[in-house]
């Protein structure tokens, strides 16, 4: 999925991200960052929140990746949620290793 978000945004974006690779994860950052300020927008409200210069087409591409990467879920309503928790699934893990030993 990364190499499709990274394909798609070499066609798409004005200008070359390969001069700028942290574009993308720029554009991801503040996506979260409004996802968690903003009680469970919805993909519009999202993408209206954002700064003008980012190409709807291209948020699209972002929140697909961030969907099918298990970062974010979007439900029946069209509201987003910010799932990703690498602690908790950390701690989740360790957990279940212990549990094997006994």
């Amino acid at each position: 999925m990364r190499d499709y978000l990274k394909e798609f945004i070499d066609e798409n974006c004005p200008g070359n991200p390969r001069d700028s690779p942290k574009l993308t994860e720029l554009l991801v950052l503040k996506i979260k960052k409004q996802i968690i300020e903003m009680d469970y927008p919805k993909k519009t409200e999202l993408w209206k929140a954002l700064p003008k210069k980012v190409m709807y087409q291209t948020f699209c591409v972002i929140i697909d990746y961030l969907e099918h990467s298990g970062k974010i879920l979007i439900d029946k309503d069209d509201s987003i949620v910010w799932i990703w928790n690498p602690e908790l699934i950390n701690d989740f893990i360790h957990k279940m290793k212990e549990e094997k030993e006994f």
